[in-house]
């Protein structure tokens, strides 16, 4: 049964209770929440990737069940509820609405949440538009741990017409006005926004992802400093204290997501305290 919550004490105090479903109402919007506590002082918050729309499809939609009673967290799954303001929306970021200002709000309660249950660790997972709501989202927690699998890094650089989709659908007056996303109070540019962050981030790219490698992978690197050099095998590589990068090679073609026995190592190993710049983590995910 969906729990209604009208603050973040009243949802604190819920999900202290019990977990299961909740719906975080904020004036006229909401957040769709599932939680399952494990009483460790963990939290792993996972972000869904864009959906299928078809005429099966039901909305909540959460990612992150495959990870029950695989990792010692606390889990915490949130879906997009952007994706509730039309049928053949399927992605949206995390952003919000112009009559929405999801990631001040959301950011908010993900602080919240992470000082109540991940006192030890708070990592925040998805893959495309989830890797880059957890970028994003982490940005709010200082000294917490994104994990992103092939994300987009700049909203404006993914398929055009996936972004006219969601900025005629999310930011209706604002297209028909012919403005841009840049005049939104959406934060769409990872690679400004994690220099000047406090969290760190595990960022697993697909070797054969080229439309990402090229306008979302590469140009976040160069944004840190750093320049791309291809690998011919699964690489960790330590660029500095607050980014890892897996170089991912037999994850499948495309845009394909890495292994589930390698992202389940990963975040068992980080709420294991694992330290992503140490020579054990680069050994374990490199066997895998």
């Amino acid at each position: 049964m969906e729990k209604e919550v009208h603050s973040i004490d009243d949802f604190l105090s819920s999900a202290k209770l019990s977990g299961g479903r909740f719906r975080f109402i904020t004036f006229e919007n909401s957040i769709d929440f599932k939680f399952y506590p494990n009483g460790s002082d963990n939290l792993i918050v996972f972000f869904n990737a864009a959906i299928s729309r078809t005429k099966d499809t039901v909305l909540p939609v959460f990612s992150g069940n495959g990870a029950i009673g695989k990792v010692d967290a606390n889990i915490l799954m949130v879906s997009d509820p952007s994706l509730m303001l039309s049928d053949d929306l399927t992605v949206a970021w995390y952003t919000g609405s112009e009559n929405f200002n999801l990631q001040q709000t959301l950011g908010i309660v993900l602080k919240s949440f992470s000082d109540q249950f991940g006192k030890n660790r708070t990592i925040l997972y998805g893959g495309s538009a989830g890797g880059f709501a957890s970028i994003y989202y982490s940005s709010h927690i200082p000294n917490s741990y994104a994990v992103a699998a092939n994300p987009q890094t700049n909203i404006s650089k993914y398929y055009k017409r996936f972004v006219k989709k969601y900025f005629d659908v999310c930011f209706p007056s604002y297209s028909k006005d012919g403005k841009e996303l840049s005049d939104t109070h959406v934060e769409y540019d990872m690679c400004d926004l994690f220099l000047r962050s406090e969290s760190k981030l595990v960022y697993l790219q697909n070797m054969n992802d080229a439309f990402h490698i090229e306008n979302h992978f590469a140009p976040f690197l160069e944004s840190q400093g750093h320049k791309y050099i291809e690998h011919d095998k699964t690489t960790v590589d330590n660029l500095n204290d607050r980014l890892t990068v897996v170089y991912g090679h037999g994850w499948g073609e495309g845009h394909h997501p890495p292994p589930k026995h390698l992202v389940f190592e990963l975040l068992n190993l980080l709420c294991k305290g694992g330290d992503p710049t140490s020579v054990e983590f680069k050994e374990r995910i490199e066997m895998l």
